[in-house]
């Protein structure tokens, strides 16, 4: 089972089981650490969690019978689990438990994940948050749609049909300015190649600069071009936070790249899990689907 815990307000992971048995030994998981992982409905402190992951454990195999087979048993015989370790994993379950048999009642930030008075919590639904988190969370709300855990990322062929949307509108933006600077070539003279050569190489300049302004201007103001704002989808930083313009105007041009490549750099998003093509490796963005 893969878990993501919360560090100083922002989310770690993804760590499988044994890695987070080893970082409840060494403190960095207390029991008011939240923690997730798939199938649960939101972020719970690791205290409530922590007993269930122990009733789930697999229970040691039986003695030895009189007559039995040795060696079956000894491959059965789990490794023996070191004192301090065994103490550090085994103290949360018993803090949880000694805190359920009082009665108490325990109410933590879903973003930092600190105890708190129930009447000191702002709820969002069914995620409360602490006076402290109140604004990052709301703004991550407001630029991304989506919580920490919960990003629905934006896929191959959906991505696909927002460059079709976008590829007409600069299509058409680009024809228009063509035509309006007398960069079009509509019958052209052999006697003047050189004057030829040059509107077509001004309008290529001026076609790279248009679709570098169009991307970078929509991703750093709405965090998305026209097509896919249509298809309700925003690009991001790995954090949630918006793009720049620096980093808006390099995945630009690392589209390039994805596509110099066979078009492998932008099949890519179909296979991995976060939905990524090449430029979103090269600029460290992700594209998610909106609510």
């Amino acid at each position: 089972m893969v878990w993501y815990y919360v560090k100083n307000g922002a989310r770690q992971g993804p760590v499988e089981e044994i890695e987070l048995n080893s970082l409840v030994a060494q403190g960095v998981v207390r029991p008011d650490t939240l923690v997730w992982s798939e199938g649960m409905a939101d972020w719970k402190p690791y205290s409530t969690i922590a007993p269930a992951r122990v009733a789930a454990a697999p229970a040691a195999p039986d003695p030895i019978q009189p007559g039995g087979d040795i060696s079956s048993a000894v491959q059965l015989q789990p490794d023996p689990v070191p004192e301090p370790i065994a103490q550090a994993v085994t103290a949360p379950v018993m803090a949880a438990a000694a805190a359920a048999s009082a009665g108490a009642q325990a109410h933590f930030c879903t973003q930092c994940g600190r105890q708190y008075p129930s009447e000191e919590l702002v709820r969002f639904g069914s995620v409360a948050v602490c006076a402290n988190c109140k604004d990052i969370y709301a703004q991550r709300l407001r630029e991304t749609g989506q919580v920490a855990g919960t990003r629905v990322y934006g896929g191959f062929w959906i991505r696909f049909l927002a460059v079709i949307i976008d590829g007409i509108i600069i299509g058409i933006v680009n024809f228009a300015l063509s035509s309006g600077l007398n960069l079009r070539v509509t019958n052209p003279n052999p006697a003047n190649i050189g004057l030829l050569l040059s509107m077509m190489g001004v309008g290529f300049t001026l076609s790279i600069l248009l679709n570098m302004l169009y991307e970078a201007f929509f991703l750093v103001q709405y965090g998305a071009t026209p097509g896919k704002m249509v298809l309700r989808l925003k690009v991001i930083t790995p954090e949630g936070g918006g793009l720049t313009w620096g980093r808006a105007i390099g995945r630009h041009f690392a589209k390039y790249l994805s596509a110099i490549t066979l078009m492998i750099g932008y099949i890519m998003a179909g296979f991995d899990s976060e939905k990524r093509a090449l430029h979103d490796y090269i600029a460290g963005t992700r594209v998610i689907r909106l609510a």
